[in-house]
């Protein structure tokens, strides 16, 4: 079974779960997309919508310029920036409580 990678930009993490998106460039669509489980809570609760990008899969000549196959990826548009500042925050928060966790013990010791 192939693996499915999560959708966020940047993750490679293996896709676990799933969560809709209205395609803010095709009218009245949305789209499925999947995300490793740390990422799905991320993009739950509206704030992210999804785009449409198809892309020809071979450079059109001046002989068939229509018609030509297409790749169909998903964009992720959202708060990716304002994520990243808050996911830093978090982490300054966790290694600031787990360096006084370290040195209330080596005061133990």
């Amino acid at each position: 079974m192939e693996k499915i990678n999560c959708h966020y930009p940047g993750c490679n993490k293996e896709q676990e779960n799933k969560q809709n998106f209205e395609l803010i460039n095709e009218k009245d669509s949305s789209i499925d997309l999947g995300f490793c489980k740390y990422h799905f809570y991320i993009v739950m609760g509206g704030h992210f919508k999804a785009k449409i990008n198809k892309i020809p899969a071979i450079k059109p000549t001046k002989k068939e310029p229509k018609g030509t196959p297409e790749i169909i990826e998903f964009e992720l548009i959202g708060p990716l920036q304002e994520v990243e500042i808050a996911e830093q925050v978090m982490g300054a928060r966790e290694m600031i409580a787990q360096l006084k966790s370290n040195d209330k013990v080596d005061k133990k010791i």
